[in-house]
């Protein structure tokens, strides 16, 4: 009798999310419904009201780790599988459109690399390969690291430079945990790499970071300027 209720509410749901398209349902809605094709005959409401006040929204959700989602009552590995998907698909998606992106102002270069990193969990570096223009040509994940820490490798970008017939490049990387704000570790990693690049005929125009807060330009907020004329803050 209880499987039979249970089973009829989910039918009810799936009926009621075909109809209406997701409008006029609520988030932990919308979470219960995904949760249903990786728990079977389990009240998973109670579930993603667990998750929702564990990390606080969807896109808390999205951005956790494994471990973390795991560590839920109720998530088993294969739930915690299908909700790491999500970020997955959207990132691979978001590659797809990377390219022909022109990137030519500050504001440009932050919301294009904000929506990459927007699910991300751990500290990731990313490189985009520019044209003439500063249209992309390409952008790929050069390293990741933990969730506090990554290492800029100038050999790395260098090669895949090289390797992509670019002369003028633009890095990112992002902290998941924490705000837009370089560093002084980021600074003195990106005059280390501006210095590098320079000397194989390679521009690099920018080091966007980016944090729960948004994103910044190291070159708008004037970091690039002692780089520029070749000597030290």
């Amino acid at each position: 009798m209880g499987d039979h209720l249970h089973d009829g509410h989910r039918q009810r749901m799936r009926e009621r999310f075909l109809k209406s398209g997701g409008s006029g349902f609520r988030q932990h809605e919308l979470l219960e419904m995904l949760l249903y094709y990786a728990i079977p005959r389990i009240n998973t409401n109670d579930i993603a009201h667990r998750l929702l006040e564990r990390f606080g929204s969807i896109s808390g959700i999205i951005a956790a780790d494994h471990k973390a989602l795991c560590s839920v009552k109720g998530i088993t590995e294969n739930t915690a599988v299908l909700l790491k998907l999500l970020p997955a698909l959207y990132a691979a998606d978001m590659d797809e459109h990377t390219t022909s992106v022109t990137l030519d102002s500050y504001e440009k270069a932050c919301e294009y690399f904000r929506k990459l990193y927007q699910y991300e969990s751990k500290e990731v570096i990313r490189l985009a390969c520019l044209d003439d223009m500063l249209r992309v040509q390409s952008c790929q994940i050069l390293q990741t690291g933990s969730t506090t820490s990554v290492s800029l490798s100038l050999r790395a970008v260098a090669e895949l430079a090289i390797l992509e017939h670019c002369n003028t490049v633009m890095i990112a990387h992002n902290h998941p945990d924490g705000l837009a704000v370089a560093s002084a570790e980021d600074i003195a990693a990106t005059r280390h790499l501006y210095q590098g690049l320079q000397s194989l005929s390679i521009r690099l125009i920018d080091h966007v970071v980016v944090g729960r807060n948004g994103a910044i330009s190291m070159r708008e907020s004037g970091a690039f300027l002692c780089m520029e004329r070749g000597g030290k803050p």
